[in-house]
């Protein structure tokens, strides 16, 4: 004998199911909404100056867009004899000490997050606007060389830089464009960007002074952090933890480095030696915690390595000197002088600058 459920068990089983559904629903509306949400106000508030916007204040800067500008006034007045390549690890770099040490000109042209095509596209563009360059420093990072094909999205909205690569008229189709916008709103999705949102309202509604500024030669100031100098070890420990998780989305990724990058750097080596511009590269420092904290979380233990034997293979190859400055020990460098777990200070920069100075022409 079967046994038909009952008039109001189905009503209960329908009843069940619809209020599952309408909760589904509502939960994954509500996810969507605020998804929607944050990306709008990401996109609108847009403190990197990511997108374009321009309403609020930036927190950074688009430093290709500014150093390009900026070394046209500097080599307009006098010729530029030699320049730094790097990204922001290399921007202490000071000019003014190169310049005092070997009687030349020098501007820093280092750029945010800079990777091996970068380093050439400056190269290019700027050895073509001054035919004088003599002399090139090149701040090497280890992620400078990721396996990854993607390009820093300031860098593919560059026309000028993209050119140098060898990109004409529309630098990316409708499709690369949209993977760009999205790869962005991923990046957003951290602390240290919502952190920079937070910055950029305070700064524009309390006119607030920029959190970083350059020189007319291109060197880095962290007014804000330069303005924290004394602040004590805590501060420095509270801005290298912030590092880690940045730097371990970088290296999580990154498995071997790209032949695609080293032949980039070779281009770049081999045209500046046809030039007979004088080369000098070392390998960018971390500060000893973050680099303890890499060797758990990621690759980059084998990745310096294999960094190492590269920069070796490329110093024999091309006859140029190299250094190995990826620890503050290898230059002569302390833990204290650091302004987070990747970018060292004003003392740090001078010890290695004077291990650098080594490798230049003396003074005249």
């Amino acid at each position: 004998m079967s046994h038909r459920p009952s008039k109001k068990a189905v009503n209960d089983a329908d009843t069940y199911y619809c209020s599952r559904n309408a909760f589904c629903l509502r939960f994954f509306g509500s996810i969507i909404i605020l998804v929607g949400c944050y990306s709008a106000l990401v996109v609108l508030v847009d403190p990197r100056g990511d997108f374009g916007t321009q309403i609020f204040r930036q927190v950074t800067m688009d430093s290709r867009i500014t150093k390009m500008a900026l070394f046209d006034l500097y080599s307009r007045r006098t010729p530029v004899d030699g320049i730094v390549i790097g990204s922001s690890r290399s921007m202490k770099v000071s000019p003014s000490l190169l310049e005092a040490a070997t009687q030349k000109r020098w501007f820093n042209f280092s750029v945010d997050s800079a990777q091996a095509e970068d380093y050439l596209a400056i190269f290019r563009w700027a050895h073509r606007r001054d035919i004088h360059l003599s002399m090139l420093a090149i701040g090497l990072d280890v992620e400078a060389l990721h396996d990854s094909s993607a390009m820093d999205a300031r860098l593919e909205r560059n026309p000028m830089l993209m050119a140098e690569l060898g990109y004409k008229g529309n630098v990316s189709d409708v499709y690369s464009r949209v993977q760009g916008f999205l790869r962005l709103l991923k990046s957003s999705l951290s602390r240290s960007y919502a952190q920079d949102i937070l910055e950029s309202l305070v700064a524009t509604f309390y006119h607030l002074p920029p959190s970083s500024s350059f020189d007319a030669n291109g060197l880095l100031h962290y007014n804000k952090w330069e303005g924290e100098r004394n602040s004590g070890p805590a501060a420095l420990n509270a801005r290298i933890s912030q590092s880690k998780e940045e730097y371990r989305r970088r290296f999580q990724g990154m498995h071997n480095l790209s032949i695609v990058r080293e032949e980039e750097i070779e281009t770049l080596l081999d045209e500046a030696g046809r030039d007979k511009i004088r080369i000098v590269l070392w390998i960018t420092p971390l500060h000893p915690t973050l680099i303890t904290y890499l060797e758990k979380e990621s690759n980059y233990e084998a990745l310096l390595e294999n960094t190492e034997n590269y920069v070796r293979d490329i110093g024999l190859r091309f006859e140029i000197p190299v250094f190995d400055f990826s620890s503050p020990e290898s230059f002569g460098g302390t833990d204290d002088h650091w302004f987070d777990g990747a970018h060292i200070d004003d003392v740090n920069a001078l010890l290695l600058e004077k291990r650098l100075e080594k490798a230049l022409p003396a003074k005249r």
